[in-house]
């Protein structure tokens, strides 16, 4: 048996921008990769307005966090 199907894939998510940045580069079995991704559960999106409250609450301004940093760590909130 091969080891992937020893995981339960109930377990792992993925974030829609994750999925993006991935496929912005260049992958081993590419269309492979990305739908193999895909089948993943998606992780909760934080809107712009939360991400705003977010810095703000935590004070993570001026820390050269770009906007997608912000929205992934937000999403995890």
């Amino acid at each position: 048996m091969h080891w992937l199907n020893y995981f339960n894939w109930t377990w792992f998510w993925t974030h829609p921008m994750i999925v993006g940045e991935l496929a912005c580069g260049t992958l081993p079995a590419r269309d492979r990769t990305l739908s193999a991704i895909g089948l993943l559960q998606q992780t909760r999106q934080a809107s712009v307005g939360e991400v705003r409250a977010f810095i703000e609450y935590e004070m993570l301004y001026d820390h050269s966090c770009g906007l997608i940093d912000m929205m992934l760590l937000a999403s995890t909130r």
